[in-house]
């Protein structure tokens, strides 16, 4: 779950972790753990925000929802691992997420349905797909300040494995909400947002709703599309005949063919067994 290099007491705090999931106790929304474990560990854990404070007469802490998410997958991770078969979230529900591409005006969205053992790797993958995009350019998660991608000796802040996060570590909740960018110099921001449990009738890795065509790539983001889209509305407008001539003679914004796109995942994604 980490990248780069972990210090001694990041491994350590990692084992006491997973290690609490061996006393953890209590309902799905108030998990507790015995506290058993060094108290300068656990107020590690604490400022971490994984544990409630473990000062005070009480015999266990509480797991924050992050933090026994993250014990849960880290006793996995390193417990319960088959050198066989990499650990994943298994008993997670799927999820139906929406994802919209932010200030598009109309809005620019589709609804789909995920497992919850999506990796972050995986998930661009369906994006660039259901919204339309050609994967010519870089992306990146953000979730909470924290950067998800694929990690270079370039970059300027650290960037976590998106290979290594999986859609459960992010999406706890119904309104839990991550960010996408795709083509750093157009700056294409989607929020994506979990609409709660994918129910049974619906299908995985099919888009269930949406609106509105993908932007043409390397049109200038938001700003630059919507500057194309009036002249290409505008027989007088000075860039009319040079935009129609870039996007091949005609291009219908409101155009979704939701039935295409689910072919294309189709053929691309394999169902779980």
């Amino acid at each position: 779950m980490h990248h780069g290099f972990m210090t001694q007491n990041e491994k350590i705090d990692d084992v006491v972790l997973a290690l609490l999931q061996l006393t953890a106790h209590g309902e799905d929304n108030a998990m507790r753990a015995w506290k058993g474990q060094s108290w300068e560990v656990m107020d590690r854990l604490h400022q971490k925000g994984w544990i409630s404070d473990p000062k005070g007469k009480a015999k266990s802490v509480r797991f924050t929802e992050e933090g026994w998410q993250r014990s849960k997958l880290l006793f996995e991770l390193l417990f319960e691992g088959d050198e066989d078969e990499e650990a994943k979230p298994t008993n997670a529900a799927p999820l139906r997420i929406r994802i919209s591409l932010r200030d598009s005006d109309p809005e620019i969205w589709r609804e789909i349905g995920i497992p919850a053992d999506l990796r972050l790797s995986e998930l661009h993958e369906i994006i660039q797909i259901v919204m339309g995009w050609q994967n010519y350019h870089l992306h990146k998660f953000e979730h909470k300040g924290k950067i998800y991608g694929v990690p270079s000796p370039d970059d300027w802040q650290e960037v976590l494995d998106e290979d290594e996060v999986f859609a459960s570590d992010l999406f706890l909740r119904k309104g839990s909400r991550i960010e996408y960018e795709y083509d750093f110099g157009d700056s294409w921001i989607h929020d994506i947002v979990s609409m709660g449990k994918l129910k049974k009738d619906e299908p995985l890795f099919q888009i269930t709703d949406g609106a509105m065509a993908c932007p043409p790539e390397d049109c200038g983001g938001v700003w630059g599309y919507q500057e194309l889209l009036l002249a290409l509305q505008n027989e007088l407008h000075p860039e009319h005949d040079s935009y129609t001539e870039w996007v091949g003679g005609s291009f219908d914004p409101k155009a979704f063919d939701k039935e295409t796109i689910n072919r294309k995942l189709s053929q691309i994604v394999k169902k779980p067994s």
